[in-house]
């Protein structure tokens, strides 16, 4: 069956047309580039005339000095103590036991002079039933998969090299045209299924933590979980 149980349907607004009430609650440490990326999937304009699941982003942007991890579990347990699910800031419907809370974030930021409550909040995040998408070092190791392999002793690159590498890729890709909000939308219309078979493969090497110690990102389970139900 190759590196994936089954092969991820394309999930953008043209396709996903299939009705499910589950909506998801992704926390993300930026204000850019994560919401943008994940608005790819189905944005709110569309939810009505599509009747399909919705992803909720909660774009956050930690202080400096707190840690990344720590204020996103802080921001789920009060979204999620309200009991409302919330649309452009309004009240949708109750929160359901079919809902997902999932955190997308950065091992650089977190790991710095703080690994200790680093792994102790993505235990507590665990046992509170958020899902975790952990990319290491940073989210570009996910971005840069929708274009190229990454070889195990690249890993050892910093964050800022990762971050360089895919602004070399999208620069790329923006000469086509692809620029802005468009460059998500083409990664999710034609480079989505190779970047999950690419990063499952690379996170198979890694032990079966919260987190992909050995390098990687799990941000692939999140789009897994959601083409199951698209």
């Amino acid at each position: 069956m190759g590196l994936i149980e089954r092969q991820p349907r394309s999930l953008t607004r043209e396709t996903v047309k299939k009705y499910s009430d589950k909506i998801f609650i992704i926390g993300v440490e930026g204000r850019k580039d994560e919401p943008e990326y994940l608005g790819s999937l189905n944005p709110v304009e569309y939810l009505d005339s599509f009747n399909m699941m919705q992803v909720n982003v909660i774009s956050l942007a930690p202080p400096d000095d707190k840690s990344a991890i720590e204020y996103i579990i802080n921001e789920l347990d009060e979204y999620r103590n309200k009991g409302k699910i919330f649309i452009d800031g309004r009240p949708a419907r109750e929160i359901s036991k079919n809902d997902e809370f999932w955190i997308m974030a950065d091992v650089d930021r977190n790991l710095r002079n703080r690994k200790k409550l680093f792994l102790e909040k993505l235990q507590e995040a665990y046992d509170k039933k958020y899902n975790l998408a952990i990319s290491n070092p940073c989210l570009e190791v996910w971005f840069i998969l929708h274009f190229r392999d990454i070889k195990e002793d690249e890993f050892l690159k910093s964050a800022k090299e990762f971050k360089r590498l895919f602004g070399e890729e999208k620069n790329e890709v923006n000469k086509k045209c692809y620029g802005g909000r468009e460059f998500y939308d083409y990664c999710m219309n034609h480079r989505l299924e190779e970047a999950i078979i690419r990063a499952e493969f690379i996170d198979s090497k890694n032990k079966e933590e919260l987190w992909p110690e050995n390098g990687g990102t799990r941000i692939y389970r999140l789009l897994k979980e959601i083409s199951s139900i698209a």
